[in-house]
């Protein structure tokens, strides 16, 4: 019995050593008989041997596979092996190559698209106020001027269709308010704050038609602002310019703590090397305003010794994005 097991044994190590050593050759081999027309051999050759085959090698042989199936005249089995192919190589269509022209024919007709792509945004914003209702003394000139500020963010999009993605965005933003105030006598204040946000957006764009290879899109983000911190600032300026007096505050409890928002967005994409890079232009609004009416005046240090109470407003910002992606996972779809 002990012996009839060691022959067994031997036998099977034998066999898989054997077939182990025919696939360590098999995508050489399966040239050869290709070149020499034995299509049906070279087919069987690598289908053995696909198990055992890994990285390049195996992209290799579903190409070969592909060819050879073409020419066989298997659509079907020439479909799926230029699947398996573009899903290990997705960017082999942009390669040069020396394939048949009846397969390169063949093989634009596949487009491969990311499930997914994972990236980052970053730009300036302008931040414009929206007023609402006024709590100063309405005298003299008052004056909002738009601020500039940053967007940094992360975000992971999935592709529903070639037109239509889904995107998840998580930033964080600076934006500011200026507040001049142009009093009869000479005497001036500046106002200034500086809020920090972290946002969320769930939203969607639409791809239009490709111009030039850059993909413009047009999209819709609504989300959620939350508020980190707020520091406030006011100067009082004499009638030649200089800065006489200044106070600051934390302004954080005092403020709306979550702002729910409207975004609109458009822009383009660019296929470079590895990944997209994209510009956009973004357009947001925040619903509530600034300042918690329960809480305005809180601070009546602060009222007393700036004679100051903000005002009711409501934020718009415009900010200009660049953005960088990476595919994550991939489909290969073939037009009818």
């Amino acid at each position: 019995m002990k012996r009839v097991l060691c022959f067994w044994l031997m036998l099977s190590s034998f066999l898989i050593g054997n077939a182990q050593s025919d696939c360590k050759d098999a995508l050489y081999n399966a040239n050869l008989k290709y070149k020499s027309g034995q299509l049906k051999e070279g087919v069987e050759q690598l289908e053995t041997c696909l198990s055992e085959l890994k990285g390049d090698n195996r992209f290799e042989a579903y190409h070969l596979l592909a060819i050879m199936f073409q020419e066989l005249n298997q659509p079907e089995k020439m479909d799926e092996a230029i699947n398996q192919m573009l899903l290990l190589d997705p960017d082999y269509q942009d390669q040069p190559n020396t394939d048949p022209v009846s397969f390169t024919r063949a093989l634009n007709q596949y487009k491969v698209t990311p499930k997914y792509q994972v990236g980052v945004r970053a730009g300036v914003n302008i931040t414009s106020v929206q007023f609402v209702e006024s709590f100063g003394p309405i005298k003299g000139i008052n004056i909002y001027k738009p601020q500039t500020g940053y967007d940094v963010g992360v975000m992971i999009r999935k592709n529903l269709s070639r037109q239509v993605v889904l995107e998840l965005d998580a930033q964080v933003a600076g934006t500011r308010i200026r507040h001049e105030l142009d009093y009869n006598n000479g005497w001036n204040k500046i106002y200034t704050e500086r809020l920090n946000w972290f946002g969320v957006r769930v939203g969607a764009a639409y791809n239009l038609p490709e111009f030039k290879q850059f993909r413009p899109w047009v999209g819709v983000y609504p989300g959620l602002d939350f508020l980190q911190k707020s520091t406030v600032n006011l100067d009082k300026v004499d009638p030649e310019g200089n800065v006489r007096l200044q106070y600051s505050k934390v302004a954080t409890n005092e403020r709306n703590a979550q702002q729910p928002v409207m975004g609109l967005r458009v822009g383009f994409q660019k296929k470079i090397t590895r990944g997209e890079i994209g510009f956009s232009v973004n357009y947001r609004m925040q619903f509530n305003q600034t300042v918690n009416a329960a809480q305005r005046g809180s601070n009546a240090s602060f009222v007393y010794s700036t004679q100051y109470i903000e005002d009711g407003l409501k934020l718009n910002t415009l900010s200009y994005t660049l953005t960088y992606s990476l595919p994550w996972k991939f489909s290969v779809n073939k037009s009818n």
